[in-house]
């Protein structure tokens, strides 16, 4: 973690509460948690956790805060925040019948609070239908790791290996490394890793195949739905491509992004 990633979590504390709350306050407890400060990160996201309750607004309840929220539960040995967080997931889930990605999160989570493994199989299922890369991976990590703990190494490795090529092709290095040393202690190599490793990390090298393929399309005018519906694609998943790109090239809006494929900055040719 760069140095002053701690630091950055104090620097939201002034900020303005219509705003920080509750994005803010849940980055501000991740960042502490990454700095290893993880009593103090459970301190910070307690509120958010224990609100979302009562809360009549989408964010407090937003499925990919859910996941986060346990592992600093677990993390931290705190058994009363996780099974808040079980609740609040359960509670959201049963607010949006039938949405994959609320159901699968709330399948997963109680099935590791009570470590019943096909509650987590049944979650990982769920979460594979979810229109976000984030909530598959995340669903097939899980139950991947699990399945490994039981000794199902054969239908592990390849949930393992799944959650790896999507943590991959959003660039979420942290949890793809953290899925690779996974499989590498379960006694597996794959000659993606190398590729992966060589790759490199920002200029339109970096990008993925897909993420290029966007990339020119927004170039060229489109929109994310155009976008989606030219590539066959969720409009989710174009714009979680669409992130990465900008993050990679360095650029912050479309215009940006145009002007930077049009100057030449890409060795990427239309088909």
């Amino acid at each position: 973690m760069p140095a002053w990633l701690p630091g950055a979590a104090d620097q939201l504390v002034d900020a303005d509460d219509s705003v920080r709350d509750p994005g803010l306050t849940v980055m501000r407890g991740w960042l502490l948690a990454g700095g290893g400060d993880v009593a103090q990160a459970i301190e910070v996201l307690g509120p958010v956790a224990s609100g979302a309750v009562n809360s009549c607004s989408y964010w407090p309840l937003w499925p990919c805060w859910m996941g986060l929220f346990f592992e600093i539960g677990t993390a931290g040995a705190n058994g009363a925040f996780s099974e808040v967080v079980v609740q609040v997931a359960e509670l959201a889930a049963t607010r949006n019948p039938g949405v994959a990605s609320f159901e699968g999160v709330a399948l997963s989570l109680r099935g590791r609070a009570k470590g019943d493994l096909p509650m987590i199989a049944k979650g990982a299922k769920v979460l594979a239908l979810s229109p976000r890369p984030i909530l598959r991976a995340y669903g097939a990590d899980v139950c991947g790791r699990a399945l490994l703990a039981d000794g199902q190494r054969d239908q592990a490795l390849e949930l393992l290996d799944g959650a790896w090529d999507d943590y991959h092709r959003m660039a979420a290095r942290v949890y793809r490394d953290a899925v690779q040393h996974a499989m590498r202690e379960a006694g597996t190599r794959r000659s993606k890793w190398s590729a992966a490793a060589t790759r490199p990390e920002s200029g339109w090298a970096s990008l993925t195949a897909a993420e290029r393929r966007i990339a020119l399309l927004i170039a060229d005018g489109h929109s994310n739905r155009s976008a989606a519906g030219a590539l066959g694609v969720s409009i989710n998943t174009v714009g979680t491509h669409l992130r990465m790109v900008f993050s990679e090239l360095g650029v912050q809006s479309r215009v940006q992004l145009a002007n930077a494929v049009n100057r030449g900055e890409t060795t990427a040719t239309r088909k």
